[in-house]
C-alpha cells in the first residue's frame, strides 16, 4: 500500500486548487459544448466521492470498498423522497446523508477489524446491498430504476434545469465538502485519525478510541457519499442499480491511491484525471482497458506515493535546489 503523503502537501496544494477550479469552472461556463460540460459534471460526483473515501481510506486507514453502496443509499433515498413522496430537493438532499450515515452503522461491529478483514466485510456489504438495489422492486424499482426524478430547484423561485447551471451547484457543494474536509481532518478528530492509519496499537496505547474514530471515519465519509447521490440522481433524472456495483468502490479506492493517500487535493486530481481519460478511450473499445491499465500501472512505478506525493517530492527538490 502507498505511504501516505505528508500533511503539508494539503497546505501546498490550497492555492493551486482554489485557483485551477475557478479557472476551470470560468472556462466550462463559456464552453459552447454541452458535452464537456456534462462529463465535467459527472466527473465533479467522482471528485465528491473519491474525497469522502480519502477521509476513510487516506485519513483512517480503513480499505472501504463499499462506497458505492452509500452512494447507491443516497441516490435511492433522495429519487424516493422526491418522486413518491413529493419531497423538495433542499429536504431530500440532506436525507439522502443523513440515511447513508446511519445505515453505515450497521457497520459499527467491524470498528475492531484490521486493514484487510475491514475491506473484505465491507465488500460483503456492498454486494448484499447491491443486489437489495436490484431485487426489491416493490421499493428500488428493480433494473428498471426510478425514473421522472425533478431537477433541483431553491424554494420553486430557482430551477437547476440545465447542464450549466448544475455545473455551478456541484462546484458549489464540493467546495463546502471540501472544506468541511480540511476544517475537520486539521483539529484533534483528524490526528486521531492519523495516528490510527500509522499504528493502532501505539494510538490505543495513548487512549484514543480506535473502534469509535473508525466508525466516526465511516459515518462522515458516507453522509457525503449520500449527498453525492443525490445529486447524482437529480442530475440525471433516473437511477438504476448499475452505478453502485462493487467494481465502481475498487475504481474510487484506485483513484484515491492513485492521487495520494492523506491528500485532498490529490483524490479529487486522481479521481478528475482517470474519469475524464477513461471518458476520453471511450472510442478504443479494444485498446481502452489495456492503455488504462497500462497508465495505472506507470503511475504505479514512478508516483508510487500518487500525484500529491509526487508534486510534494517536486516542490522538495526545488527547494533544496534554490538552497543550493
Amino acid at each position: 500500500m502507498m505511504e501516505p503523503t505528508r500533511p503539508s502537501a494539503s497546505r501546498n496544494w490550497k492555492p493551486f486548487t482554489v485557483f485551477g477550479l475557478l479557472l476551470i469552472l470560468l472556462i466550462l461556463l463559456l464552453q459552447p459544448s454541452l458535452y464537456a460540460v456534462t462529463m465535467v459534471n459527472y466527473a465533479l460526483i467522482t471528485v465528491s466521492l473519491a474525497v469522502s473515501l480519502q477521509l476513510i481510506f487516506g485519513f483512517a486507514g480503513q480499505v472501504s470498498l463499499a462506497h458505492a453502496a452509500f452512494f447507491g443509499i443516497g441516490a435511492y433515498v433522495s429519487a424516493i423522497l422526491s418522486v413518491r413522496y413529493g419531497w423538495p430537493f433542499l429536504l431530500a438532499l440532506p436525507a439522502a446523508g443523513l440515511a447513508a450515515s446511519l445505515v453505515s452503522l450497521l457497520l459499527a461491529p467491524l470498528g475492531r477489524l484490521r486493514e484487510h478483514y475491514f475491506a473484505m466485510a465491507t465488500l460483503a456489504f456492498g454486494l448484499i446491498t447491491y443486489r437489495f438495489f436490484a431485487s426489491w422492486q416493490e421499493i428500488t424499482g428493480g433494473w428498471l430504476g426510478i425514473g421522472n426524478i425533478p431537477k433541483p430547484s431553491f424554494f420553486g423561485l430557482l430551477p437547476i434545469g440545465s447542464a450549466r447551471a448544475f455545473l455551478v451547484l456541484l462546484a458549489a457543494a464540493l467546495a463546502v465538502q471540501y472544506v468541511f474536509m480540511n476544517r475537520l481532518t486539521s483539529g484533534r478528530l483528524g490526528r486521531n485519525f492519523r495516528s490510527i492509519r500509522d499504528d493502532e496499537v501505539a494510538a490505543a496505547s495513548l487512549g484514543i478510541p480506535v473502534g469509535r474514530s473508525k466508525m466516526q471515519a465511516v459515518i462522515l465519509g458516507c453522509f457525503w457519499a449520500g449527498l453525492a447521490g443525490s445529486l447524482m440522481a437529480h442530475l440525471n433524472g433516473f437511477i438504476s442499480p448499475e452505478p453502485f456495483s462493487f467494481w465502481y468502490s475498487v475504481l474510487l479506492a484506485l483513484m484515491v491511491v492513485v492521487g495520494g493517500l492523506g491528500s485532498f487535493p490529490g483524490a479529487a486530481l486522481g479521481s478528475m484525471g482517470l474519469t475524464l481519460v477513461n471518458e476520453g478511450l471511450k472510442e478504443t473499445v479494444l485498446l481502452r482497458p489495456i492503455l488504462y491499465g497500462a497508465l495505472i500501472v506507470i503511475l504505479m512505478i514512478y508516483l508510487p506515493e500518487g500525484l500529491a506525493g509526487g508534486y510534494q517530492r517536486l516542490l522538495g527538490r526545488r527547494g533544496r535546489g534554490r538552497g543550493g
